[in-house]
């Protein structure tokens, strides 16, 4: 699902489609030190979640 160009559709709107856009979002994720999962179910939903690092307590420095 974030590979580049991926599209998932078979139709003729992916014609207009570049795959583009979770590829890029990715990308930012890796460079942020996110994780990202995605899921969907054909014409009814898309679910992406995003999981933040969970960042150490320095005793209030």
């Amino acid at each position: 699902m974030f590979q580049k160009g991926f599209t998932g559709d078979s139709t003729d709107s992916r014609k207009k489609a570049t795959g583009m856009g979770l590829y890029l979002v990715k990308k930012m994720a890796d460079d942020l030190n996110l994780h990202l999962e995605a899921a969907s179910q054909w014409g009814k939903s898309f679910k992406i979640v995003i999981f933040f690092p969970k960042l150490r307590s320095n005793g209030g420095k």
